[in-house]
């Protein structure tokens, strides 16, 4: 059974020990979506991937006035909030509304090519890739049971499971539950304050950048590269943020290419490398 009310969705969730498939789509208009409307009412989807989450269909149909204007705004704040670039995209997440993983865009179609220049649904990949997400989704669904019993440090190594089952690319969504991780262990006896550095140097540079102290915030970002003992990937990350707000906020290229120095040497082997390069290079040109 597919609903439209994801809040409601979600009470009925956390009620059975489930989560939740948000379909975000246009029925009306695109041929996609109305494509994966029809794999989604089949026994095989039922089978493989549906019995394990509560249905839920956001819609943004074409025509205007085609759906009452809230309820418009509910669904767009909804995307907003997972961050949904397009339909079609499928979103799977927990009641809490943590983020167990996402499909959208070539992870749906067949390969495009010059005599195929036209998106076509492959139905056995969308249930792959689906599916791919079922075990993850009942770690997190124990895990988050298991949570509700635990007090002090024994909370943190729960929350670290928790997050190690979820899409790291959502960890902003997770904020609440990270939170308790200074505040439990101060002192970093579990490692847990460095691992997530990132996501709590996100959060104050967010708050100051805010307030409009766009230098305050670079520097949070440069602190944090320099954490002893922080993962090589999110040092990188930070020095590459820390020049996106310098270019944004009018510094000097020398001070932005120096951070992308930085964020190379942080992790010379790197995917991000080549593209970090070819930033410099066109500042340099």
């Amino acid at each position: 059974v597919w609903g439209t009310n994801y809040e409601e969705a979600c009470k009925k969730a956390e009620s059975t020990g489930t989560n939740v498939l948000v379909f975000f789509s246009n029925l009306e208009a695109d041929p996609i979506s109305q494509q994966l409307n029809q794999l989604f009412s089949t026994p095989k989807f039922q089978s493989k991937v549906g019995k394990n989450y509560q249905l839920v269909n956001v819609d943004f149909p074409s025509t205007e006035g085609a759906m009452e204007y809230d309820q418009m705004i509910a669904n767009y704040e909804l995307a907003n909030n997972f961050a949904v670039q397009a339909v079609p995209t499928v979103v799977l997440c927990s009641p809490e509304g943590w983020v167990i993983g996402c499909v959208y865009g070539d992870q749906m179609f067949n390969p495009i090519t010059e005599e195929n220049p036209t998106p076509v649904l492959n139905e056995g990949k969308v249930l792959k890739e689906l599916a791919s997400f079922n075990k993850k989704a009942k770690n997190v669904s124990s895990l988050t049971k298991e949570l509700e019993s635990k007090e002090g440090i024994e909370r943190l190594t729960i929350i670290d499971k928790i997050a190690e089952n979820l899409d790291t690319s959502y960890r902003y969504l997770l904020r609440d539950l990270l939170a308790e991780i200074p505040e439990l262990d101060p002192d970093n006896t579990t490692g847990l304050n460095t691992k997530y550095k990132m996501n709590f140097a996100y959060e104050q540079a967010l708050e100051e950048y805010a307030k409009g102290n766009i230098q305050r915030a670079i520097e949070i970002f440069v602190e944090t590269a320099k954490t002893e003992g922080i993962p090589a990937i999110d040092a990188q990350e930070a020095y590459q943020t820390a020049a996106y707000l310098a270019a944004n906020s009018g510094a000097s290229d020398e001070m932005i290419v120096a951070y992308l120095e930085k964020a190379i040497e942080a992790m010379p082997e790197s995917d991000a490398v080549p593209g970090i390069k070819q930033t410099i290079d066109m500042i340099k040109a």
